[in-house]
């Protein structure tokens, strides 16, 4: 059993690998912690725990944290050698336990021998990390991650929807690319590099075009289940499109599309749109090339917005990593929305929201953003 080394000098803490063997006590910790409210279910249970600490097969990678021979946390890396990048997840303590022990220097310690470990094997390292506490953003910020991408009211947590963010860091500068982007694309992407970014010239008549001639093209829809979540196809003669659903944050991301023309690409993502209003979905994100203006407008067409900026990412759906526009779209919920906060380093993410959560005082609205410096945050989970 592999033990990882900590700086806390606690005899009574210890940090190994942890195996499928130990899935019933984990699936335990993650229902404790999570009190029945996380976006992959299927963890909650010992079986589905099995298959993801079975690290041959998943490539994900834990550690256990027990303190006096209790488990009290865990953290993951899940490693896709193929498409070479590490996926941090599944941060957590058990609430009992933060100020018991130095936890931001756990958490620290632990990230940093995972990069160590796996840096050889990928090109980037990231994190899905949820807005409601800014502690893991402080670490990761610390290690040289980088906020790209905000992900507005996407998962449900302890009742309440909740924004998330995506830090990123990269072994090596990321491979210019050609962008043409449409002019919210190229702010968004200035915001996020930091510098300007020119827009291409767009003509809104193609994009109008597109859309008005969607009557023309007919798609098999098909939807199956595996586990906790749900998988959409749509597909015909002219392309296809491919999402992952899942019931209990009633969202989709995952979002493959394959067209033949930008009218066909535009006619996938008004079924996608029907099927969300039949699944009663509230958000939908699909990342967009940056070389590709046309589904960029398409997109903005239809009502999404561009939150985010990837650099040399996994695009669904795409052969080669590539830059990309992250685009979301959020749809009315009966649920409380849970007001982000965000590091004075990430403080720019509220220039990337779509114009209806833009900032403003927290007392007047639950969607405003709080900016917290939060060096001395407990570490909640992510």
């Amino acid at each position: 059993m592999q033990i990882f080394q900590v700086k806390l000098g606690l005899e009574s803490l210890s940090c190994t690998r942890a195996r499928p063997s130990d899935a019933g006590i984990i699936a335990a910790l993650y229902r404790d912690v999570y009190a029945g409210d996380y976006p992959c279910p299927e963890l909650f249970t010992e079986e589905g725990m099995r298959e993801y600490l079975d690290s041959v097969h998943s490539g994900v990678h834990t550690v256990r944290i027990s303190f006096d021979g209790t488990l009290v946390g865990v953290l993951s890396c899940q490693v896709n050698r193929a498409r070479r990048f590490g996926y941090f997840r599944g941060g957590m303590l058990r609430p009992e336990y933060r100020g018991r022990i130095a936890t931001r220097q756990l958490f620290q310690d632990l990230f940093q021998q995972f990069i160590i470990e796996f840096a050889p094997l990928v090109d980037y390292f990231y994190g899905e990390n949820r807005t409601g506490n800014c502690a893991f953003h402080s670490i990761l910020e610390q290690l040289g991650f980088y906020a790209f991408s905000v992900m507005p009211n996407k998962d449900i947590f302890f009742g309440e929807r909740e924004t998330e963010c995506i830090h990123a860091l990269y072994m090596k500068d990321p491979p210019p690319d050609s962008w043409q982007l449409t002019p919210l694309a190229a702010r968004t992407a200035s915001r996020v590099l930091g510098s300007p970014v020119a827009p291409v010239s767009l003509d809104r008549s193609d994009a109008i075009s597109h859309i008005h001639k969607i009557p023309g093209i007919s798609w098999q829809v098909d939807v199956s289940s595996k586990g906790t979540h749900t998988y959409l196809h749509v597909h015909g003669k002219l392309g296809s499109l491919n999402a992952e659903v899942c019931p209990a944050s009633r969202n989709a991301e995952a979002i493959a599309i394959d067209a033949d023309s930008p009218r066909a690409y535009a006619t996938l993502v008004v079924e996608l749109l029907r099927e969300a209003s039949r699944q009663k979905l509230e958000y939908l994100e699909i990342l967009a090339p940056a070389t590709n203006r046309h589904d960029q407008q398409i997109l903005e067409m239809l009502g999404f917005w561009p939150t985010g900026f990837l650099p040399y990412w996994h695009v669904p759906g795409e052969s080669r990593k590539q830059d990309a526009v992250m685009y979301v779209r959020n749809f009315p919920s009966d649920l409380p929305l849970r007001p982000p906060q965000y590091t004075p380093d990430s403080n720019y993410l509220w220039g990337l929201m779509p114009p209806l959560m833009v900032k403003v005082p927290p007392k007047q609205t639950e969607r405003g953003l709080d900016v917290v410096d939060c060096p001395h945050a407990e570490v909640d989970n992510f």
